[in-house]
Order: structure tokens, then C-alpha cells, then sequence
């Protein structure tokens, strides 16, 4: 769930896992890690019929000695394949930030999603009930696609675009927000290097009471287990 490209394939049970650190945690265009380095882990199983269930955990490194939790997320989907390399995917999310995030209050929200995918770009539609438990009904698209560089490098771009659908947003919240990233990719032996720009506005990213603009730039480091 953290890339759109990670759909299960119907063709293979597999049981995976990641362990991922950043300079900055985004979401959505925007910083939830309140411009502080994240370390997380990603645990997945994907059953030879298509069903798949999986669990992400993140922690925020706030200057202690300890990290503080940051984010949460279940899910739980089924995906078939409708092509050769075409695979549709449908599923239920459950998100939970905490205190530590640049929320600065604890808060969660579930989404319904449907998805369309190939070996290179991807497209989801999710719908979210109750948006950060407000009682806010949101929709949000975004697509994706891969550019293989080489056998080593690889170019990655997502859009995505978060549409307010019911009337109670607070005032300073636009009714329509949108997200890009650009990222770049290399694999060393079996741990995948990134560096990452995204851009989300149409208003500026806030946190610690203070505007931080509408570009942020991150590193990151990933190892499957």
C-alpha cells in the first residue's frame, strides 16, 4: 500500500516484508513526520487466490534516544488478473497517526479502494467515510508509472489529487488539494537507494506553527526481508 505497484498477483502465495528508513516521511503531498527522519516496517502476504492482508508501522526519530510512534496502517484486498500483465485489485484500509506526527493530534480514517495495474503503471480510486475522523467524506485518484533506466536505476512518477466531497472542511482546508512526486531509484546488492521530490499545494505545507513551503526533498534507504 505504500507503492501502488505493490498489488498481489493471483499466481504466487508469498509471505514479504521491508524495512525502510527516510530523511522525511510524505503523505499526500505533504510532511507527516513534521520535516523529522522515519524509520518503518512493511509486512505482507499475498495467497495464491489473490486475497492479500498487510501491515505497515512507522516511528518518527524526534531527537530522543527512543523513536516515537508515527503511523499505522492495515489492509486487506483481493487482486485478479484481467490480461496478460492487467490486473485489477480492490480492497479496506484502516490508517492511524499518532501525536508525534505534523498532525499534532492522534487521528485515523478508513478508505474502500479499486485499482488498475500493469507491470509499469498503476491507477487507484479510494473513498474515505470519516477523512482524519472528522466526519468528512473525501475521494482521492492517483496513477503512477515507472521508468526502467537501467538494470540498476529506475525513474518513478505519482499524482494524486484529494477532492472534498461533503461540506463540513474546516475554512483553512481547500476543497481540492494535489500531490506530485518524482523519484529516483538504484539498487546496491539487495538494498534499493532513493532520493525523492514532492510538491503538494495548492496551499503550503504547515507544521511546529509555521508554513514550510510546497516542495520537499528526501532520501531514503530500503531492505526486503
Amino acid at each position: 500500500m505504500a507503492l501502488l505497484f505493490t498489488t498481489a498477483s493471483p499466481a504466487i502465495a508469498d509471505i514479504g516484508g521491508r524495512v525502510a528508513i527516510a530523511s522525511e516521511e510524505t503523505f499526500r503531498g505533504r510532511s507527516i513526520s513534521a520535516g523529522r527522519p522515519a524509520i518503518g516496517l512493511d509486512l505482507a502476504y499475498d495467497d495464491v487466490g489473490g486475497a492479500y492482508v498487510g501491515v505497515q508501522g512507522k516511528s518518527v526519530l524526534a531527537g530522543g534516544a527512543t523513536p516515537q510512534f508515527l503511523s499505522a496502517q492495515a489492509y486487506a484486498g483481493y487482486a485478479w488478473r484481467v490480461g496478460p500483465d492487467l490486473t485489477v485489485d480492490a480492497g479496506l484500509t484502516h490508517t492511524r497517526f499518532s501525536r508525534h506526527s505534523s498532525l499534532r493530534r492522534e487521528a485515523d480514517y478508513s478508505e474502500a479502494y479499486i485499482g488498475l495495474a500493469d507491470n509499469r503503471s498503476s491507477a487507484r480510486l479510494s473513498l474515505s467515510p470519516d477523512w482524519l475522523g472528522r466526519g468528512n467524506v473525501t475521494a482521492y485518484g492517483e496513477i503512477a508509472h515507472q521508468f526502467p533506466l537501467s538494470d540498476r536505476w529506475s525513474l518513478a512518477l505519482h499524482g494524486g489529487l484529494l477532492l472534498w466531497l461533503s461540506d463540513g472542511r474546516p475554512a483553512t482546508v481547500p476543497k481540492l488539494r494535489y500531490d506530485t512526486r518524482l523519484g529516483l531509484a538504484r539498487r546496491l546488492g539487495r538494498v534499493q537507494l532513493e532520493a525523492g521530490w514532492t510538491v503538494g499545494g495548492p496551499r503550503s505545507d504547515r507544521y511546529g506553527g509555521d508554513d514550510h513551503g510546497h516542495h520537499i526533498v528526501t532520501l531514503g534507504a530500503s531492505l526486503p526481508l
